[in-house]
């Protein structure tokens, strides 16, 4: 069998879908099978950068890249056409492969609905197989195989969702022709199979994951300190990944006026672009705080930091004194769709961790793991912080609780489960109403 990763996102690329996908790859390439990943030619900032090594990968599976017409750049909604271009240059790519026993996997539901209209073909010939077996009794009295019969093998299609499908035509001609699908928590599965009808026993809930010893690191916090010039006597709050509003981002931000003045809060990662808005609107707030009578501004104690690679972000997790996970409940997508990779990796990290008490974060982490907080609440958040802080037996204890857990959400673990799954899973009945 070989797995293909139909992705329309950048490759090298500082967003975490990049990252999540390269890291899935190699996960799957692991386990033994031979993987595929096939993305757009797009405009790259770092496209003389090796994908493998900017994302810290091995180089065990093979990028594809096929034409697309990328106008992104230019403006946000021509990635609908990024879209559309790159599936049907995917289907045709597709189309006139000789490779059979394909499972195609993606994230991206136009590529992946055009190849619902390739797996029919190999499914009507391992029907035809099972049947011709049938007729001259060359069948065992053990099960057929579910990937191959009597030489005739089947593609399949599946669809690993992260956001929420929206109620669109598209969706629901999508969920009535795949093979699978994989959701990253049981919250999306559970309303997959309530509003598109869809068979819960096809669909596969897993979480994200995290590459422990990446993240595990042995590094004292005064020597990781050392290493990235950072103050040893300040108190260090820290947030890792995108300035996203639905991140909580602002929430955290506003927090800065009830610190102490030993406490600093450290903000790493973002865009280039959404570093610039954030802040000004960092200093917005600074000018707010002045201005309403609650004191002198703090906004010396607030540092963007900005984007750093990859490999350098278990050292920002083992300097800090706390990590946060602000997320909003005002927005579905931090609510319920979320798995969020940032939690993994703080887990593993063996820093104690304050989170937003959301439906999503629940899923993953309880009390005896984070400090829950109320959501969009700067002061709560902030007594949360305080709480850790101050708090050393509780702060150890619930950061052991993490550590132990994360070595649950391995990126093996993850792989092995959905690749048995799809293997163990009753072979699909061939429907002439899908060619």
């Amino acid at each position: 069998m070989k797995l293909i990763y139909i992705s329309p996102l950048r490759y090298p690329s500082e967003k975490a879908g990049s990252q999540f996908s390269m890291k899935s790859c190699e996960a799957f390439a692991d386990q033994g099978i031979a993987v595929e990943l096939w993305a757009p030619y797009r405009w790259n900032q770092f496209g003389g950068e090796d994908p493998f090594l900017f994302h810290h990968v091995k180089k065990n599976f093979r990028i594809i890249t096929l034409p697309a017409l990328d106008l992104s750049p230019l403006l946000p909604f021509f990635f609908f056409l990024l879209s559309f271009s790159f599936a049907i240059a995917a289907f045709f790519y597709a189309l006139f492969r000789k490779e059979k026993n394909i499972l195609y996997y993606s994230h991206e539901p136009f590529a992946l609905f055009l190849l619902t209209f390739i797996t029919p073909l190999s499914r009507l010939q391992y029907g035809l197989a099972v049947g011709m077996k049938k007729i001259f009794k060359f069948i065992s009295k053990g099960s057929i195989p579910y990937e191959k019969v009597g030489g005739f093998v089947q593609d399949r299609t599946v669809y690993e969702i992260h956001d929420f499908p929206g109620r669109s035509v598209l969706f629901w001609w999508l969920f009535r022709r795949l093979d699978a699908v994989v959701t990253t928590n049981q919250w999306k599965k559970k309303e997959i199979t309530k509003r598109f009808s869809f068979d819960a026993g096809r669909i596969l809930a897993v979480f994200n994951a995290v590459d422990v010893q990446m993240f595990a690191i042995d590094v004292l916090r005064s020597e990781a300190r050392r290493k990235l010039n950072l103050p040893h006597e300040k108190r260090i709050i820290l947030y890792t990944g995108h300035l996203f509003g639905w991140k909580g981002v602002d929430t955290l931000l506003a927090a800065h006026r009830f610190l102490d003045p030993d406490e600093v809060i450290y903000f790493v990662g973002g865009t280039n672009e959404d570093i610039e808005k954030f802040k000004s609107k960092a200093q917005i707030i600074t000018f707010e705080s002045r201005s309403s009578g609650r004191g002198k501004s703090k906004i010396q104690s607030v540092v963007i930091v900005g984007r750093r690679p990859h490999e350098e972000i278990p050292l920002w997790l083992r300097a800090a004194d706390v990590l946060v996970l602000p997320n909003t409940a005002l927005e579905d997508i931090s609510k319920y769709y979320t798995s969020p990779v940032k939690l993994f990796e703080y887990m593993a990290s063996g820093t104690s961790i304050v989170a937003s008490d959301l439906p999503s974060v629940r899923e993953i982490v309880s009390e005896e793991d984070v400090c829950f907080v109320k959501p969009d609440d700067p002061e709560a958040l902030y007594e949360g912080i305080k709480r850790v802080l101050s708090d050393h037996n509780f702060a150890g204890e619930i950061s052991r609780n993490a550590v132990l857990k994360s070595k649950s959400y391995t990126w093996p673990r993850r792989t092995s489960r959905i690749l048995s799954w799809l293997a163990n899973r009753p072979s699909p009945n061939y429907d002439g109403n899908r060619l």
